[in-house]
């Protein structure tokens, strides 16, 4: 979770233009090694609420078994995202019925394999990213909030590497 959540929360303030969030953190006392060597991760549950009462929920129950959990909340929809290590789906739930209204799978291909052309339609269609300055200090935020975490289950490390 430490590794990516950083990335949904940058994409929860694109999606809903967000500039502030209120975070809730129910993290594990338990630090993970990474499947990188060096590096570590961690397990729980991540909360971020806006202004406008859009809701970032991020689950990692850090087994190998489990799939991790995504739920983007606005005034009328969930969008419960299965992040498996194949396969993503996601579900569209209107909220006043609870039933689904739309379903997608799909495959997950590697960071890797997308990001150059991720990269080369952004440039083509002058697709409008949020800058650097946006994102800046929520990143901060968000990277001090894992960082105290690592401090306060004590670790006699100063320093917490996650990719």
């Amino acid at each position: 979770m430490a590794s990516n959540y950083i990335h949904y929360i940058d994409l929860f303030m694109f999606l809903t233009e967000s500039k502030t969030l209120k975070f809730d953190l129910n993290l594990y006392d338990k630090i993970f090694y990474s499947k990188r060597k060096g590096f570590y991760e961690i397990g729980g549950e991540i909360k971020a609420l806006d202004k406008k009462n859009n809701s970032l929920y991020l689950k990692d129950e850090m087994k190998a078994t489990k799939e991790s959990f995504l739920f983007i909340t606005n005034n009328k929809f969930i969008f419960k995202i299965k992040a498996g290590r194949k396969f993503h789906s996601i579900n569209k739930i209107f909220i006043k019925t609870g039933k689904i209204i739309k379903k997608y799978k799909f495959r997950t291909p590697l960071q890797s394999q997308i990001s150059f052309s991720n990269f080369k339609e952004i440039i083509k269609n002058k697709k409008c990213l949020p800058s650097y300055e946006d994102l800046f200090d929520i990143n901060l935020l968000s990277i001090r909030l894992i960082n105290n975490h690592f401090k306060k289950l004590k670790n006699n490390r100063e320093i917490f590497k996650i990719t």
